[in-house]
């Protein structure tokens, strides 16, 4: 089976339609099948929150919908412990990101399996060979 991290960007095209929206579905049809384990750290229910949130037309009911959905898709959640936190700084220091970007990135390093986003603003490949676009 395939491991994969993945982050918000990838997550809210499950719930909102944008561009690849259908390239993330893929990802999620292979979670379900379970020929993908999707691990994710735990600000990504947050982080999905926020994104449903400022999307312009989010409901309470849709948006708790949305997080019980994603929790009953049996992810890997990581929960940031300090030396996981403290090398996450470092990253956002050396490549000057904000610290959730900086984590996804950082959790990618220390596992040693691809990161796959569509966020190529604050996901650049430069800062990670374990980076992957959506998109590629």
């Amino acid at each position: 089976m395939d491991k994969a991290i993945l982050d918000t960007s990838i997550i809210i095209k499950w719930f909102l339609q944008e561009e690849d929206s259908d390239r993330a579905l893929n990802l999620l049809d292979k979670i379900k099948n379970q020929s993908l384990e999707a691990i994710t750290p735990s600000i990504v229910f947050l982080e999905l929150t926020n994104a449903l949130f400022f999307s312009g037309h989010p409901t309470l009911e849709a948006t708790q919908r949305a997080i019980r959905d994603l929790s009953s898709l049996g992810l890997e959640i990581i929960i940031p412990d300090i030396p996981l936190i403290e090398k996450t700084i470092s990253q956002m220091f050396k490549w000057d990101i904000a610290s959730y970007d900086a984590l996804f990135i950082t959790l990618a390093e220390e596992i040693k399996v691809p990161l796959i986003t569509a966020d190529k603003k604050h996901h650049k490949k430069r800062f990670s060979k374990w980076i992957k676009y959506l998109s590629d």
